[in-house]
């Protein structure tokens, strides 16, 4: 063989090894990017009890938002204490989502948890880290007899 081509591909071999060599600590590409991952982006179904003591532990936590995804009406007839509301079915949903802080811890809540599935959805495509999504909604909430605010 050709002592210029064993020099050509000794040279292709060595860049290869250093490329695998910077990216050896890396196991997705994903990671190279910059983009999180689903699993980097922490977004969990909690029970109605996991919720009620997650909402105890950040008391005073303003980094810590409690989201009702229900309609206005149904947020009316009873909410979690310190819930904001925030209409799912509102054709401008997506973009009031998009103005909140992604660096802050969310618990999301609906009726039942179809809604606030579909939001927290939305919410990791978004770019938000911590996510919590309440099972069975304010319903399993209100079988729980948790406390509830009422207008």
């Amino acid at each position: 063989m050709n002592p210029k081509k064993i020099g050509i591909i000794l040279v292709v071999i060595i860049a290869v090894l250093a490329i695998l060599l910077v990216y050896r600590g890396q196991n997705k590409p994903e990671e190279a990017l910059g983009v999180k991952t689903e699993e980097e982006a922490k977004i969990s179904d909690i029970t109605a009890q996991e919720v009620h003591k997650l909402i105890t532990d950040n008391q005073g936590n303003d980094n810590f938002v409690i989201l009702d995804v229900r309609a206005p009406q149904e947020f009316a007839s009873g909410y979690i204490e310190g819930a904001i509301n925030f209409n799912y079915i509102a054709s401008n949903f997506k973009e009031e989502i998009e103005k909140l802080d992604r660096n802050k811890t969310y618990l999301v809540y609906c009726q039942s948890g179809r809604r606030s599935s579909a939001a927290t959805k939305i919410m990791q495509e978004l770019g938000f880290e911590d996510v919590y999504n309440m099972q069975g909604g304010f319903s399993q909430w209100q079988a729980e007899n948790l406390s509830v605010v009422k207008e």
